[in-house]
């Protein structure tokens, strides 16, 4: 049996990869500069590898595709696009998460008073 647990890190980097896909065809040097970006007030270092294993595990699970262009006569890049039904099962991700999120949150909020009020 499958392991169907994400470490709330992987979860959300998913998550936030398919909003920034949803947004704009890229390739993989420009979305982790997107998501630096994002994480840089937060004191969060996204690493190369994560993202491409998160990129990875999405086109494995059929929310993306990847297409390869050439840009040069020995280079070529790969973006990142929804397959065919990777928008819908997106919307539904995104309504899981969102929903993790909030409930995230409420825990969150208890810790911080039990630990600090």
């Amino acid at each position: 049996m499958r392991n169907n647990y994400l470490p709330p890190q992987a979860a959300f980097l998913k998550l936030n990869l398919l909003t920034i896909i949803e947004k704009e065809r890229l390739y993989g040097y420009q979305i982790k500069r997107e998501l630096q970006s994002l994480y840089q007030n937060h004191r969060y270092t996204i690493k190369h590898e994560h993202i491409y294993r998160a990129l990875h595990d999405l086109v494995n699970e059929g929310y993306l595709i990847q297409e390869k262009e050439k840009i040069a006569e020995f280079q070529e890049v790969v973006y990142y696009r929804f397959s065919d039904n990777g928008l819908e099962r997106a919307q539904v991700y995104r309504e899981q998460m969102k929903n993790e999120l909030d409930r995230s949150i409420e825990l969150l909020q208890e810790a911080k008073k039990l630990n600090y009020s």
